[in-house]
């Protein structure tokens, strides 16, 4: 038999500051959210006046059951009972916000008083979270503003958004495929004046109960047609909510404040909604009376991994097992994907890239770029690529109900385009005076081999032929080049050049692991003894140690012999001169500069005579190391080094473009700068 409990405060709550009684402190301009334990049977009474209350339990504690709630302004006289339910939204488990642990919160009007009653079923941390929305903001509601096209959208800063509360920076997943349509489950009884107070209450419930790092709803809907901006980051980005488990990646969640079992919401409300959904899926090019196919990050009715195939506007409970959005407002969903569908025709729909990026350079890897699209009905179009100073590159128009494009990188003329961002622009018209634009952007590169790239996500990889090589290990990039010429660079990067597989130490490095020391030469890791380093001239203290994972992805070579030195070998003689081995020779450099861009951590002392050094004279110097950014002494032109040439910036907005910075460029000599043979400009 369940017990079923009255709960209580144990000790009253009395708060002053400076002398201050408790009702004066309520006035805030910001709503403040108090925590109250339930230890003990009896009536609780809030530390001030509340208008939204919910119930919530230790994360990992089970959640107690049949929880009804009712509210008093005096203690004596009590609203009915309503049941709270237990909260089911919530955010994917990508974005690190915490697993619901509450009920959904309850908007009950103005209270002092509460009595809850549940069945505990072992919940540990019961506790009553009543929230004060605080004052509204100086900002007149009247004076919404949004981005042009968008219907009135009361922002943040309008609806008084305490953004010091916010935890982190938004997460974001390009792009938006649907939208999930949900109710708030809280009453329909609300004057219009209350509904900024309502969207403060339910984000500082989500933020402080919750332990979410925003409102999860990224918009809210009152029944008075009044339009909130919900979840930070951009009201036309993809910003991930914390509005649908499991299924907030890719998507966009709308709220509509209210209960809609049994009623639905006003025409109002409605006609708000449409507009709105027709804006934002406008937006990202989605078709409201279309499917897509979803991931699930995981939740009790999808496992994560599983493919679902959705109508791009749903409803909540079409991916969980939930009322939401109430019976009516979920039934009104088939009429609003049509509605919508012929609000703002002609539209322009998934316009898709072949490539985020492209480098036309002729070697057959993404050359070009290619668009595609279609439209909501038969329309005139016109195509153009621009780029970021406006210029046009490319332009193409037709007619029907899509269009497929292909831009060769190239001018009319045949010059290929520079490195910078681009933007396909398309224009749809109806032929009744009715006009649509779409802006897609993209990149054009020219990165030449020996550019380190540094996604956000500390992914780092090296240009080598053409292809990406990932070092494997901090160690292994610092003996390939300095940190301070690693920058920057788009997630993309890894999808546009072709993997070159895992990056290994360079030659010339002496290693050791548990297994034994080792010289890498001609890319193989060489076993060397004691004796043969004291005997070509290494010294034990340029031994790096290092892990089996950084040797491995360097093959195993012969034993070193101490006979001669292989490649990659630095050596020295007694006036000065300085050489590596390079193909079995010595190589010489003729300056201390363009050994430094070597990153040798080991310089040897050449045999007997220096005999190895007078042969070095008679091979062709060493120019600069690949990635190595260099500017002739009295000159302003900026070259980069990439196999073995060097290559002209034509300005410095494709230097800075690419993510290089002054601080690394070397000046150096006329006969240092002529080492390295000219290549094709960047």
């Amino acid at each position: 038999m369940r017990t079923v409990r009255r709960i209580s405060l144990v000790v009253p709550i009395v708060l002053l500051l400076s002398g201050l009684p408790v009702a004066q402190l309520r006035t805030k301009p910001h709503a403040v959210l108090d925590s109250l334990a339930m230890r003990a049977p009896g009536h609780i009474k809030a530390p001030g006046d509340f208008r939204m209350v919910g119930v919530s339990w230790d994360a990992g504690s089970p959640a107690p059951t049949n929880i009804r709630l009712r509210t008093s302004t005096n203690g004596s006289r009590w609203t009915h009972w309503t049941k709270l339910d237990v909260s089911d939204v919530g955010p994917d488990r990508t974005t690190g916000e915490a697993a619901p642990h509450a009920t959904e919160p309850l908007w009950v009007g103005h209270a002092r008083f509460a009595d809850v009653r549940f069945d505990d079923g072992g919940a540990q941390g019961v506790k009553l979270d009543v929230v004060d929305p605080g004052a509204d903001p100086t900002t007149p509601i009247a004076t919404a503003s949004a981005s042009p096209g968008a219907p009135a959208i009361i922002t943040r800063a309008q609806w008084g958004a305490d953004e010091s509360i916010r935890k982190k920076p938004p997460h974001y997943a390009d792009p938006t495929q649907m939208m999930f349509v949900h109710h708030t489950a809280t009453t329909n009884s609300y004057a219009k004046s209350d509904s900024a107070a309502i969207v403060r209450s339910i984000y500082v419930y989500h933020v402080k109960t919750n332990g979410w790092d925003d409102i999860g709803y990224n918009f809210l809907v009152d029944r008075y047609g009044q339009i909130f901006e919900g979840r930070y980051g951009g009201m036309t980005r993809s910003v991930i909510g914390a509005h649908t488990l499991g299924f907030n990646t890719h998507s966009s969640g709308v709220s509509v404040i209210g209960t809609f079992n049994s009623v639905g919401p006003p025409a109002a409300a409605m006609s708000a909604l449409q507009r709105l959904i027709a804006w934002r899926m406008n937006a990202s090019f989605i078709n409201p009376a279309g499917h897509t196919t979803m991931t699930s990050g995981g939740n009790p009715r999808y496992p994560q991994g599983t493919k679902v195939t959705l109508n791009t506007i749903s409803g909540h409970r079409d991916v969980y097992d939930t009322d939401c959005p109430g019976q009516i407002l979920y039934n009104a969903l088939p009429g609003m994907r049509s509605t919508v569908a012929a609000l703002g025709d002609p539209k322009i729909y998934n316009p898709t890239l072949s490539s985020p990026v492209i480098t036309p350079n002729g070697d057959g890897v993404a050359d070009a770029e290619t668009l595609t699209a279609y439209f909501s009905s038969s329309v005139n179009w016109s195509l153009s690529v621009l780029d970021s100073a406006g210029t046009s590159w490319f332009s193409k128009s037709g007619s029907g109900i899509s269009l497929s494009a292909t831009w060769n990188g190239k001018n009319a003329a045949g010059v290929v385009a520079p490195h910078d961002y681009y933007r396909f622009v398309i224009k749809a018209s109806n032929g009744h005076g009715t006009m649509n634009t779409a802006q897609i952007q993209f990149a054009v590169w020219s990165f030449p081999d020996g550019t380190v790239f540094v996604r956000p996500d500390n992914w780092v990889g090296i240009l080598m032929n053409g292809k990406l090589r990932h070092p494997v290990a901090p160690d292994v990039l610092h003996s390939q080049y300095p940190d301070s010429e690693r920058f920057g660079a788009p997630a993309t990067v890894n999808s546009v050049y072709p993997s070159g597989g895992d990056l290994g130490f360079r030659d010339g490095i002496l290693a050791k692991d548990g297994t034994g020391t080792y010289l890498i030469a001609d890319g193989q890791r060489h076993p060397i003894s004691s004796a043969t380093m004291i005997a070509l001239g290494f010294s034990p203290s340029a031994v790096i140690s290092t892990t089996s994972k950084s040797l491995a992805p360097t093959p195993q070579g012969s034993t070193v012999a101490s006979g001669s030195y292989p490649n990659g070998s630095a050596i020295y003689s007694s006036n000065g001169g300085e050489a590596m081995y390079v193909s079995g020779l010595p190589h010489p450099f003729i300056t201390k500069k363009v050994r430094s861009s070597y990153q040798i951590t080991d310089i040897q002392r050449a045999g007997p005579a220096d005999m190895d050094v007078t042969e070095a004279q008679a091979q062709t110097p060493l120019g600069f190391h690949d990635g190595s950014l260099i500017e002739q002494s009295g000159t302003s032109t900026i070259y980069v080094i990439a196999d073995g040439t060097k290559h002209m910036f034509r300005s410095m907005h494709e230097f800075t473009l690419m993510g290089y910075k002054t601080s690394n460029v070397q000046t150096v000599t006329a006969a240092e700068f002529a080492l390295n043979p000219n290549g094709s400009s960047i």
